[in-house]
This record gives structure tokens, C-alpha cells and sequence, in this order.
């Protein structure tokens, strides 16, 4: 199938230009990140007590931020083939008085108890003596980014730059919805309320997806030239996928597919071809799946082909773990309870869920007794939007035991059921075009 071919042969391009740009930002010297990092350590609190987001409550995630620097000016470990592949950090044992079970030889991240917190203080704090860590199943695309920007800034400066760089995105999406797609303009606004952007902007952990979801929605509505048509929107969600494993540490990755997808259907029109409607959603759902699960393949082919077995006996473990519903100690838990959890999560804002409930009564009331001015509910488009919103309840169910533990930023995943239900509560106009003209 030529689809087929097109994105193996894009996904091989993929993979060579995120190991180039990887190799080439491991070339700039590890010590101009770690000069920034002495003056980052006032941001780590020594009892590890992490300040909540004040307008959400939702916690911060300081121990993936730790691991982003503490990768960014990790000491040279090998050559540059090897540092780019291991993706190696400097750590101490987890608490104090503890000494690495395993005396030699590579060392996998989750094979010792780690705190990258406390691992961050030793180093900058206390100047103690680290181990590398092998942390290779992940791309850290990230660190293209984050080692320039640690070369010359500090942790709370790049945090800043990054909020900055949100807010920004956000806007032009909101000013291109409020332009081409007004009726999903609120729908969309509240879906980021539940997202916390304020808790996002104050952490790295949590940008990436937030931001390739971001740049996805303003590429899709602006859609320059018309070049996003039909035949090409399975390919750019190819790239999306692609993008999102490149850079993200297992946050929230599918909503980089499933928001976006919520506005993809939202335009679609009275009087177009639903069965082509259809298919393209299909593949585009199909081909980002298939651009996030190879890009990470590739990834751990290349770490295995250098690594060998090692490697492997590590990666399954991990990945085995994060599917089941086996959340420690020999504690199980259900999935359904899972995904209850990530609910009462996703709604633990009052003021949000004040906001979100007064939409969804005022747009119901608008369709109910707007009939007049040509408005109604559209029931098909309505069962479509169900699409991106089962995507995100399997994706819950499915990785139970990552879902579980991580639910304080994991129930991110389930915000494209409220964006789903938004915009199928909100009526539309009786005059529309066809999915064919977008």
C-alpha cells in the first residue's frame, strides 16, 4: 500500500534526523549545563516538598525535571555514539547511607531505587560522587532543546520560557478558533482549563505533549495552502505520533491525537462524504499509533543493537509492568478503578468544574429553544466525537499500572472526553459545507 510505504520510508527520515540532532546538541560541552545547574539547585528543596500549582492544586513533577538535567549536563560516558544511545545521568543511591546493589557493569534506570531530587543535590549541593545511569528506551528529544537553553539558562529561566512559548500557542489557537471554528473556541478553552496550564508551564515534564498538542490544533486550523486535505492529514498526524515519542517521557502522549482529532471532526460539515470522513479519521488514528509505536521501536532496535541483551532484559520488564494492573508490593488493582481515580483527578478543580457545567447547561439550553435562529444538535457529528473520546479511555484501561501510580498528571488523558461532550452539547448552524472543501 503506498500509505503504507510513505510513512515507513517518512518514519526512516524521522529517526535519522532526530539521531543527528540529538548527536549534535551532545557535542556542545556538558559543563556550561552544569554551571547553570549550581544555580538551579534552589528550585529542588532538600525534603523534596514541591510547591502545588496555586491555581489548580495539581502537583509538579520535580523528579522527571531532575532526570531532564541531570541528563543535559551528564559528564561525557563514552563516545558520542554512546552518550547519544545510553542517554546517560550521574546519580546517587536513593537515601542516604544506601550503596548501589549492583557493583559494576551498565546500570538501567529502575533497576536501583533512585530519587533524582536527592541525586540532583548530591551533585550540585554536596559535590558528591555519582554512577552513571543508563536511561536508553527513550529518545530524550527534549535535550535538543533543553542543552542550548541550559547552556545559557537556569532552570527556573527555562521554565519561564516555556510558559512563555505555551501561552503564546495557546492564543494564536484560540484566535484561529474563535476565526474559522467559533463554536469550538469555548469547548476548547475549557478542555485546557482541565489540562492546567499553569501546572504544566511550572513544569518540563509536562510541556512536551502539551505543546505538540498545541502546535498540532494551530497547524490543523490554519492549515497553510490548504495543503492538510484528505489525502495528507494521515501523514501529519504520522509526524505528530512521531514527534510526541521524540520528545515526551510517558506523560499524557495521546492527547497530542485525540485533541487534535476532536477539532479535525468538529469541522467537518452537513452534506460531506461521512465514509470518507471516516476512513481518514481511521488512518490518521492508525498512523500516529503506528509513528509513536516505531519511532520508539527503532529506538530501542538501535539501544539493543549497541547494548545487547541488557538492554532488553530491562525494557521488557518495564514495559510489562506498565500494562498490568500490578501496582507494587503485589497490590492489584481493577482498571475500571483506574480510571475513576484519573476522573476524580481530571475534576478536583471546583472553579473548572463550575465553569465546564455552565457551558454545558448554557449550550443545551441554546439548542433546545434556538430552533428559531437555526440552531440544532447535530447527532451524527455527535457520535463521531465518541472516536477520540473511546481512544482515550482505552489508553487509560490499557496502561493500567502507569495510569494508577502517575494519575496526578496521567489524568490528562481523559480530557478529550469533556472536549467530545462539549462540542457535541454545542448546536450548530443549519447552513454548512462539506468535509471535502476543508
Amino acid at each position: 500500500m503506498k500509505i503504507i510505504r510513505n510513512s515507513l520510508l517518512l518514519g526512516l527520515l524521522c529517526v535519522t534526523l532526530g539521531f543527528g540532532l540529538l548527536c549534535l546538541v551532545y557535542s556542545i560541552p556538558a559543563s556550561l549545563m552544569q554551571d547553570e545547574c549550581y544555580e538551579s539547585l534552589p528550585a529542588f528543596s532538600e525534603d523534596g516538598i514541591v510547591d502545588n500549582d496555586p491555581l489548580s492544586g495539581h502537583k509538579q513533577d520535580n523528579f522527571s525535571d531532575a532526570v531532564r538535567l541531570l541528563e543535559a549536563a551528564c559528564p561525557e560516558q563514552g563516545n558520542l555514539l554512546e552518550r547519544v544511545i545510553g542517554c546517560y545521568f550521574m546519580a546517587t543511591p536513593a537515601l542516604p547511607g544506601m550503596e548501589f546493589e549492583k557493583p559494576e557493569g551498565l546500570l538501567f534506570f529502575e533497576e536501583e531505587p533512585l530519587n533524582p531530587v536527592k541525586s540532583f543535590r548530591d551533585l550540585y549541593g554536596y559535590e558528591t560522587q555519582g554512577r552513571p545511569i543508563c536511561y536508553s528506551r527513550y529518545w530524550h528529544g527534549y535535550l535538543i532543546c533543553l542543552k542550548p537553553l541550559l547552556a545559557v539558562f537556569n532552570y527556573n529561566q527555562i521554565r519561564l520560557i516555556s510558559a512563555g512559548a505555551q501561552t503564546l500557542l495557546l492564543l494564536a489557537v484560540l484566535a484561529l478558533l474563535v476565526k474559522k471554528l467559533p463554536r469550538a473556541a469555548a469547548p476548547f478553552a475549557l478542555t485546557v482549563l482541565l489540562l492546567a496550564p499553569g501546572s504544566i508551564g511550572r513544569c518540563l515534564q509536562f510541556s512536551d505533549v502539551y505543546t505538540i498538542m498545541l502546535l498540532a490544533s494551530l497547524l490543523l486550523l490554519w492549515n497553510p495552502g490548504g495543503r492538510l486535505n484528505r489525502d495528507n492529514l494521515p501523514y501529519f498526524f504520522l509526524l505528530v505520533g512521531i514527534t510526541t515519542v521524540f520528545f515526551d517521557l510517558m506523560s499524557a502522549p495521546s492527547i497530542t491525537l485525540t485533541l487534535p482529532l476532536c477539532l479535525l471532526l468538529a469541522q467537518e460539515r452537513r452534506g460531506g462524504d461521512k465514509k470518507a470522513l471516516l476512513r481518514t479519521v481511521a488512518w490518521c488514528a492508525l498512523l500516529w499509533l503506528l509513528g509513536y509505536g516505531g519511532m520508539w521501536a527503532a529506538k530501542w532496535l538501535i539501544a539493543w543493537l549497541r547494548q545487547g541483551e541488557p538492554f532488553f532484559n530491562s525494557l521488557f520488564g518495564t514495559v510489562s509492568t506498565r500494562a498490568s494492573s500490578d501496582v507494587g508490593s503485589g497490590e492489584a488493582v481493577s482498571r475500571i478503578g483506574t480510571l475513576l481515580r484519573n476522573v476524580r483527578e481530571l475534576f478536583s478543580v471546583g472553579w473548572v468544574n463550575a465553569l465546564v457545567l455552565a457551558y454545558a447547561a448554557g449550550a443545551t439550553l441554546a439548542g433546545l429553544f434556538g430552533k428559531k435562529r437555526g440552531l440544532r444538535f447535530d447527532g451524527s457529528a455527535a457520535l463521531r466525537l465518541l472516536i477520540p473520546a473511546a481512544l482515550a479511555l482505552v489508553w487509560v484501561l490499557a496502561l493500567c499500572n502507569h495510569s494508577y501510580i502517575h494519575f496526578w498528571f496521567a489524568f490528562r488523558t481523559l480530557t478529550p472526553c469533556v472536549l467530545a461532550l462539549l462540542l457535541a452539547l454545542t448546536p450548530v448552524k443549519e447552513e454548512r459545507k462539506p468535509f471535502a472543501e476543508l
